[in-house]
C-alpha cells in the first residue's frame, strides 16, 4: 500500500503502510491493515471470515472504486 492512504482505526486516524493476509486452520481469513507503527495484538483494521465472503466483499468494494472512479462518476 502506498503511505498517502488514510485509514480510520480504534485509536483514530493513521496511514495504510501494508497489507496483512493470513489463512487459519478453520479456513477463515484474516485481512489485515497495518501503519508502520509496531502494534500488539491486533492490527487497527481487520477483516475475518470464511474466504469466500471475504473475497466478495473485497470484490464489491473494488467495484465500488471503480464505479466511483469512472469518468461518469459526479461527487455528492
Amino acid at each position: 500500500m502506498r503511505p498517502n492512504i488514510e485509514c480510520r482505526g480504534r485509536n483514530g486516524w493513521f496511514n495504510a503502510e501494508r497489507v496483512t493476509v493470513n489463512k487459519f486452520r478453520d479456513g477463515n481469513i484474516e485481512v489485515g491493515v497495518v501503519s508502520s507503527r509496531p502494534f500488539r495484538d491486533c492490527p487497527p483494521i481487520v477483516l475475518n471470515g470464511p474466504a469466500d465472503q471475504i473475497k466478495n466483499l473485497l470484490t464489491e468494494t473494488l467495484a465500488a472504486v471503480e464505479k466511483a472512479t469512472s469518468a461518469s462518476a459526479v461527487a455528492a
